[in-house]
């Protein structure tokens, strides 16, 4: 068939899966360019560069239900495939396709449907997640389903690698919806409305870590917001960006060891328990332990609490 794939970075397992197949890739839209943050330089994006490297013509479209109409039309596609693109499609674009408009999920559907289904069900705590190989419909994921299947959320998962997988196991899934759409035996169903939940965008002041929660809720907010917006602590006036960590519970041997280290078992949420290269940073929280993994200080690079700790230290008892 001949596609057109609208995606973004996180959806290139799906496009890689395209690229490979027998089917024809008329064209990727993405996000407009925009400059590096460091030098101000104007820097492609990673499924841009993909593209390009195999001579695929690149769209690119500040609104696309907009700009992208003409453009979409004169190629003439049998299919429209979007997966993590990030900008509303017009019913007028979904129609363009000959055979039909499919979008790549990254949930169970109809749970979560909305612009965070990766990072929330880590944030929530959950086991399993899926993905969905859904027909387009100008509602907010609502279209029938082809295609769901579901998947373990690992315990020391990040968002990060975690999309790598549903995305992978996406362009599978996607590939076989195709063919079975090739052959006329694509079946779908229409989704429980009464079971449809809805996540929502997230905002970079949702990652500053709240050492009055629990310690299982602070490891969750660091595994979602890992790679981006990458969840940090304040620390005198100063943001430290939080990419893993490990939790003690209370009463535990561990636990107790290190009140026994520091000779005090009475202490404030956020306070600084201690911090030495051998033991590490160690933060109290409602119901335990913080210990960060592997941080970054500003201006800094990333690299593990034990090598930030060779040089310099926090200070014990400061509250966070």
């Amino acid at each position: 068939m001949k596609i057109v794939f609208l995606g973004s970075d996180i959806a290139i397992p799906v496009f890689e899966k395209l690229i490979n197949s027998k089917h024809q890739i008329l064209a990727v839209v993405c996000q407009p360019d925009k400059p590096n943050k460091r030098n101000n330089k104007i820097e492609f994006c990673e499924l841009k560069k993909l593209a390009l490297s195999k001579n695929i013509p690149v769209l690119q479209y500040n609104k696309i239900r907009l700009e992208g109409v003409f453009d979409l039309k004169a190629l003439k596609p049998d299919l429209l495939i979007s997966a993590a693109y990030g900008q509303i499609i017009s019913q007028e674009i979904i129609d363009i396709p000959v055979v039909t408009t499919l979008n790549v999920h990254p949930s169970l559907l109809p749970k979560y449907r909305g612009p965070s289904p990766i990072i929330t069900p880590i944030l929530n705590g959950d086991k399993k997640t899926g993905v969905a190989i859904m027909q387009m419909v100008f509602e907010f994921d609502k279209g029938p389903i082809f295609d769901l299947k579901q998947v373990e959320i690992m315990p020391e998962e990040t968002a990060g690698e975690l999309s790598a997988r549903l995305f992978t196991l996406g362009g599978e899934m996607l590939l076989e919806v195709i063919e079975k759409l090739e052959n006329g035996t694509a079946k779908k169903y229409e989704q429980d409305e009464n079971s449809a939940t809805y996540c929502h965008m997230i905002d970079k002041n949702m990652a500053k870590i709240d050492f009055n929660k629990k310690a299982y809720e602070i490891k969750n907010l660091v595994r979602a917001f890992n790679p981006t917006p990458v969840a940090y602590f304040e620390y005198q006036n100063l943001n430290f960006k939080v990419f893993k960590c490990d939790i003690l519970l209370e009463n535990t041997d561990e636990y107790n060891k290190i009140c026994s280290f520091v000779n005090k078992n009475n202490f404030k949420n956020g306070e600084v328990v201690t911090s030495k290269n051998k033991v590490g940073l160690v933060i109290k929280c409602k119901d335990g332990f913080i210990l960060p993994k592997l941080i970054q200080a500003p201006n800094g690079k990333v690299m593990e609490i034990s090598a930030y700790l060779n040089g310099k230290s926090f200070e014990v008892g400061y509250i966070i």
